[in-house]
């Protein structure tokens, strides 16, 4: 049976029913999935209780996946599959003001997963295991809407202009130390074009994110600020789906093409965990 598509927001995000992750999908089947995401951006596939070999299946049938990367506030690695979670491998929650639960907070910022690479990821894929009662939402955020909202000459400037990205940038506001020397090494500042264009159905994006430090070709502090601008601009209501999750819930959203960011909840009070899976891609941006 074919599966069910429904809209989630008049300009992207669609909630997609009867299929069953924990079984190989028909190629007719997966074909239907992979045209919804490259439409809608952002899916939600409910009651998908599945375990990770299954989630990492689902995965790479869009493309190979990463290999998830690890520091000093994730734990419970799998070969290809990340926890976002925020107790450690004894199950101690965080505290409060640690710099583990800070960084988790840092995560409370738009940004788009992987921009601080030179090859950033296409897709990931965020699977529910445990939710806290209230907050701990998942909102993304339409770049694609964002951009079609431009006003023409926008358009063309940003579509001729490269930001420059980097991983600590996106904590710059936080007064913690979360990379030493050798870690910060691996990840140098990165150039990504500030619109991209998805290469199945041309669509253009806005490409922004808070690791995007400045624009090059501009004063940096004056460019620093016009990228926080557009942050605020891109996660307007009109261009945001708010997803409050159920465990069982599997999203995938497209890093190309929309934000996301976490909500505050009580995080040294209710254990969260989501499993994620990245897909990689092949080429730079640029």
């Amino acid at each position: 049976m074919a599966i069910k598509v429904r809209a989630l927001t008049p300009v992207f995000g669609a909630e997609i029913t009867n299929i069953d992750l924990s079984s190989p999908l028909d190629p007719k089947v997966f074909a239907e999935v992979k045209e919804a995401f490259e439409e809608y951006s952002v899916l939600v596939l409910p009651d998908q209780n599945i375990e990770d070999d299954a989630h990492l299946a689902f995965t790479q049938l869009f493309g190979p996946p990463e290999i998830p990367r690890k520091h000093f506030a994730n734990f419970h690695h799998k070969p290809n599959v990340n926890a976002v979670t925020n107790f450690d491998g004894e199950g101690n929650l965080f505290d409060e003001d640690e710099p583990r639960a800070k960084f988790r907070k840092g995560q409370r910022m738009w940004h788009t997963d992987g921009s601080y690479k030179a090859i950033p990821s296409i897709a990931s894929l965020l699977r529910a295991c445990i939710v806290p009662p209230q907050g701990g939402h998942t909102q993304f955020a339409s770049l694609r809407a964002a951009y079609n909202a431009l006003p023409d000459d926008k358009k063309s400037e940003y579509g001729n202009s490269v930001a420059v990205h980097h991983y600590a940038h996106s904590r710059r506001h936080m007064n913690i130390t979360f990379m030493n020397e050798e870690e910060a090494a691996k990840y140098p500042f990165v150039r990504h074009p500030m619109v991209r264009v998805n290469p199945v159905n041309g669509k253009k994006a806005l490409y922004v994110s808070s690791y995007a430090a400045y624009i090059e070709g501009m004063d940096e502090e004056e460019s620093c600020k016009l990228l926080e601008d557009l942050l605020g601009y891109a996660g307007q209501s009109d261009f945001v789906y708010d997803h409050k999750w159920n465990v069982g819930d599997l999203v995938m959203y497209d890093n190309r093409a929309c934000l996301h960011r976490a909500t505050e909840y009580d995080i040294a009070k209710y254990p969260r965990i989501l499993r994620r899976t990245n897909v990689a891609d092949s080429q730079p941006t640029l």
